[in-house]
């Protein structure tokens, strides 16, 4: 069986002010295409299809047309998609009666009891009737759905149950998959941070945290922890999957790569890039073979012979920045030159001297613009700008580190700025005031929402 991995699409997004939804048009296009050419049987979607959790009609819609096109491919026998944590649960498994008509089973969340954890398996059979192949479709899951009480214990306990819990349910799931179908080749989905020992985070892995977790930085630490996140839990060590599953298919990092040095553990990455962090490098699907040849050790236990193939994705519009004085950048506006089918987003650093005046930049910049691309179509667009002073070696204002988009925070994060603005004399809320937080929004998370 051949087997797509794709995830973080983040239908709705967009690159500052330019609508992505050009981009993901022709992405899910070409998707169509190469399940087609490579005959794939299943495609894995593992979670962040859509960017906010009430997607626009136009999102739902390339969405769905995309699923109906999936429907009429004769060799895709199974379509498997799950939650993140940017999409709604309810709202993506409203239509999956309907769906399943079309061969596409979704999960937006793990049942509430344990025993009904094999809603969660999704058998595959082969031409022969017989299954050969169960994913284990886990989305995006919170604390209070593993039983994790984020206040019942310090930061070192709370991170070692938190990853207990994880480790359980993948066991669990893997010891279910086995005793039901032990022949099958065994995938298991998530939507959380990973990462191994030697693995660092780069900027543009994500947009937000999951689970307040990140790797911590030297000059970050504190007692050891960061002294930047509040009620930190570091990442989860690709150790919580055992050894039953064949392939790992994981979303929410944005950046294509293997977990620790596993082929068989990875993140497809976003496909269409929305920040000048996530063009590099190139965008990427990943194929995953499974063949009856001889058997490899791949995580300590005997497993189907696996070949992985990551597929680059077309860029169909480049993110730049450019920087130099204004006169610098208006020759580079000039002369720019892109590849892309749609109109380069551009972000422009100007360099200043400390006491220098330089008025509406902007406007002059867009000026050198409409008179080098005259039609409006093709004109490369400025969605980004900030002066860097130069010649005194202190950076301007403008170059201190930017807050976030709202839609970018985490939970803790929105909790600690909301409470610096209302207590700006404060030295930050204190672990007593972040865990009744926590608790309260463990709470919440954890009622089905019509309960809200």
């Amino acid at each position: 069986m051949r087997v797509l991995h794709t995830s973080d699409w983040h239908l709705g997004t967009s690159i500052e002010q330019v609508d992505c939804g050009p981009e993901h048009a022709r992405f899910l296009d070409w998707l169509i295409d190469t399940i087609r050419e490579r005959e794939i049987d299943v495609l894995v979607v593992s979670g962040d299809i859509f960017h906010y959790q009430n997607p626009g009609s136009q999102d739902e819609k390339l969405y769905y047309d995309f699923l109906v096109e999936c429907a009429r491919i004769d060799t895709l026998r199974k379509v498997v998609v799950v939650a993140g944590n940017h999409d709604s649960p309810s709202g993506l498994e409203a239509p999956a009666a309907v769906l399943s008509a079309l061969d596409v089973t979704v999960v937006g969340r793990i049942p509430r009891d344990r025993e009904d954890w094999d809603e969660c398996l999704v058998p595959i059979e082969g031409e022969s009737g017989e299954v050969e192949m169960v994913v284990a479709a886990v989305p995006y899951v919170r604390e209070a759905q593993l039983g994790v009480r984020t206040q019942d214990d310090g930061e070192r306990g709370l991170r070692e149950r938190y990853r207990q819990a994880f480790a359980d349910l993948y066991g669990d799931l893997a010891k279910r998959a086995a005793d039901k179908w032990p022949d099958a080749a065994k995938i298991a989905t998530g939507h959380l941070t990973v990462y191994g020992e030697d693995d660092e985070a780069r900027e543009g892995d994500f947009h937000t945290g999951i689970h307040r977790t990140s790797r911590p930085r030297p000059d970050d630490m504190r007692d050891g922890f960061e002294a930047r996140d509040i009620g930190a839990i570091q990442a989860m060590d690709p150790g919580i999957f055992g050894a039953g599953w064949d392939y790992v298919a994981l979303g929410h990092i944005h950046r294509p790569m293997p977990v620790g040095g596993a082929r068989h553990i990875r993140y497809s990455g976003t496909p269409v890039p929305t920040t000048k962090e996530e063009d590099t490098p190139r965008r990427q699907v990943v194929e995953i073979g499974f063949g009856s040849g001889q058997q490899l050790d791949l995580t300590g236990a005997g497993q189907a012979e696996l070949t992985v193939d990551p597929v680059t994705v077309p860029r169909w519009r480049d993110i730049l920045e450019l920087r130099g004085t204004v006169e610098r950048l208006k020759e580079k506006l000039r002369n720019l030159s892109t590849d892309g089918e749609l109109p380069a987003a551009v972000y422009v650093i100007v360099e200043v001297e400390s006491d220098e005046f330089i008025g509406n930049y902007l406007s002059a910049l867009n000026e050198v613009l409409a008179e080098a691309f005259p039609d409006a179509d093709e004109r490369p667009i400025i969605v980004g700008n900030r002066e860097e002073s130069i010649g005194d070696g202190r950076a301007s204002e403008d170059d201190e580190r930017e807050v976030p988009p709202f839609e970018e925070m985490d939970h803790t994060e929105v909790f600690q700025r909301m409470y610096e603005k209302k207590n700006p004399d404060a030295d930050g809320p204190g672990d007593r005031l972040v865990d009744a937080f926590h608790e309260i929004l463990a709470d919440y998370q954890g009622r089905d929402e019509g309960e809200r």
